[in-house]
């Protein structure tokens, strides 16, 4: 779980990072453009705004699916256990097949 929470915080970052970058560049290029580029700089501020909508949904439901299943763990470990054991043996199977 510490993991998926470093990875998921990686991602979180990096995709922030864009989006400052995405904004300072409008926010540099806002009173020198013409209507071309005033035109790609609407798109970019609306296809950012839909990202970042999207990012805080999608971070939402991650977060509430890991809380799902580490509830699940923790009231039935023993079938969680039981689970992993199984899919690990199916899993070491195909691989040794090959």
């Amino acid at each position: 779980m510490a993991r998926t929470k470093a990875n998921q915080g990686r991602l979180s970052g990096r995709l922030e990072s864009m989006c400052r970058d995405a904004q300072e560049l409008l926010d540099a290029t806002e009173g020198k453009v013409d209507a071309k580029s005033k035109e790609v700089r609407e798109r970019l501020q609306a296809s950012l705004d839909t990202i970042r909508e999207e990012y805080d949904l999608l971070e939402n439901r991650v977060s509430e699916g890991i809380q799902a299943a580490d509830h699940t763990i923790r009231e039935k470990p023993y079938q969680a256990l039981g689970i992993t054991f199984a899919a690990g043996l199916i899993f070491g199977w195909i691989l040794n097949r090959k």
